[in-house]
């Protein structure tokens, strides 16, 4: 009889550590899950939708009504790989994980270098030239002034 009492208590203690290893290892599977979750969560949205190329189609068409914009077929396809390749950069811009800047698609993703490059430059059209002022009449400016002996510093 004390045999089986302690076979029964041997018993009772492995199934009671059978459910604790059980529920560690449920516990580190659920863990593992989510860490794999978040880390698909942090993706950048847009290199989910750079992956399928039916849905980089898709979004492009929505970023040429955006943008009013319209091509003709050869030039639309040519377009499209300059929208593509400008969406790849934003995506790994994104998933840089330096700073906290959002990048995002823009007037500038379907453009080529020399149509960028005109809205890069300085534009001065319509710019008036500043006017020149000159000294109040009977003022003087003198020729050297020493600020810290005046005070002014």
């Amino acid at each position: 009889t004390v045999v089986s009492t302690q076979s029964t208590e041997s018993s009772g203690i492995n199934a009671e550590y059978g459910d604790f290893n059980q529920s560690t290892i449920n516990m580190k599977i659920y863990l593992a899950l989510c860490l794999v979750a978040t880390a698909f969560a942090a993706e950048d949205a847009l290199r989910g939708i750079l992956r399928s190329p039916k849905d980089t189609l898709q979004l492009y068409g929505e970023y040429k009504a955006q943008e009013n914009l319209q091509f003709r077929a050869s030039e639309d396809r040519m377009r499209f790989r300059l929208f593509r390749a400008n969406a790849e950069l934003v995506a790994a811009s994104n998933e840089e994980e330096e700073g906290s800047a959002v990048f995002d698609l823009n007037f500038f993703s379907a453009m080529t270098e020399d149509e960028k490059q005109q809205y890069l430059c300085l534009n001065v059209t319509g710019h008036d030239a500043n006017p020149m002022y000159l000294a109040s009449p009977g003022f003087k400016a003198p020729e050297k002034v020493i600020w810290t002996n005046s005070g002014q510093v």
